[in-house]
């Protein structure tokens, strides 16, 4: 009987773990009418928001933040549980990581989302968008900002010569629900083109994003 009860416990498990991995990285994404933006712009940091950012990262108190999420991105690859909210997305052709706002982060959460861009451009990568949406979704208001970055493309292409990918096309979203973060999530994907060399190793890319 303890056995089944373990087993039935088990399941229940993996069924929530499976249920918040596909909302953090769907497979896809329909458009439905109920989900066209209400509004759909750039993004843009006021003054405020850009000093706050320089201020965070002049005053090296980015370092504790940086340090925690890495902990806890790595407790997560060792199946571990760490300080904070870490879901990570491994398969063939593209992986990532997710993290779960947490009272107390305050403005480092957002920071951190920008840094992400920023650390992936410092990675050889160009942005290619950067916008902001906003969704009624009935009961709250979601809004879904986004960077995609995209490896450089070369000047020309040399018969024979294969492209640099570096670590695939990169994907940064954050989440917020009435104006206050949820969750971010950071994606690469990589090509499986013959006309590209194979792509760096995620955990390369990770160790790069969290240097400090």
């Amino acid at each position: 009987m303890r056995s089944s009860t373990c087993i039935y416990i088990n399941l229940v498990a993996m069924s929530f773990i499976d249920d918040v991995l596909n909302k953090l990285f769907p497979k896809d994404e329909p458009v439905k009418p109920s989900s066209q933006a209400m509004v759909s712009e750039p993004i843009q940091r006021s003054e405020t928001e850009k000093n706050d950012y320089f201020r965070w990262l002049n005053e090296q108190a980015f370092v504790q933040f940086l340090e925690t999420v890495k902990a806890g991105y790595w407790s997560k690859r060792n199946n571990e549980q760490g300080k904070v909210q870490v879901h990570l997305l491994q398969m063939p052709y593209s992986n990532g990581f997710a993290l779960t706002y947490e009272d107390g982060m305050g403005k480092g959460f957002q920071h951190f989302f920008d840094l992400l861009k920023d650390r992936t451009i410092n990675a050889g990568y160009w942005l290619q968008i950067a916008d902001r949406k906003l969704f009624d979704r009935g009961k709250y208001v979601e809004t879904k900002e986004k960077y995609y970055l995209k490896p450089p493309y070369p000047k020309e292409i040399v018969e024979g010569q294969l492209m640099d990918q570096l670590f695939g096309n990169v994907l940064i979203e954050q989440i917020l629900i009435d104006n206050r973060p949820s969750y971010l999530k950071y994606t690469a994907s990589v090509y499986s083109d013959r006309l590209y060399k194979d792509a760096g190793s995620f955990d390369d890319l990770v160790e790069q994003l969290f240097s400090h």
